[in-house]
């Protein structure tokens, strides 16, 4: 039996030709370019800083929300709606 696109997708890890537009941890090399060279901040509240979030503006008015303390982690990444939508539930309350 051989290998469908989607299983040679999930037996590479990024680092091989099967994938040169993605970053060896499957983000879009374009992505991980402007995620590893962002202003990230973090809010004046934050306090000691060992729960916190950091938040920085990407292009097309983008969010990206990730974890202080593991700054290579993951982001969640947020369009400029999905942004405004948070901010306002989150002062709502």
């Amino acid at each position: 039996m051989n290998p469908t696109p989607a299983d040679s997708r999930r037996a590479h890890d990024g680092t091989t030709d099967a994938h040169p537009d993605r970053a060896t941890d499957g983000t879009p090399r374009p992505l991980r370019a402007e995620l590893d060279t962002a202003l990230w901040t973090k809010s004046s509240h934050s306090g000691s800083g060992d729960q916190c979030v950091e938040v920085a503006a990407l292009s097309g008015a983008r969010r990206a929300v990730r974890d202080s303390k593991d700054p290579g982690g993951p982001a969640l990444l947020l369009a400029s709606a999905e942004w405004r939508a948070m901010l306002d539930r989150l002062t709502a309350h």
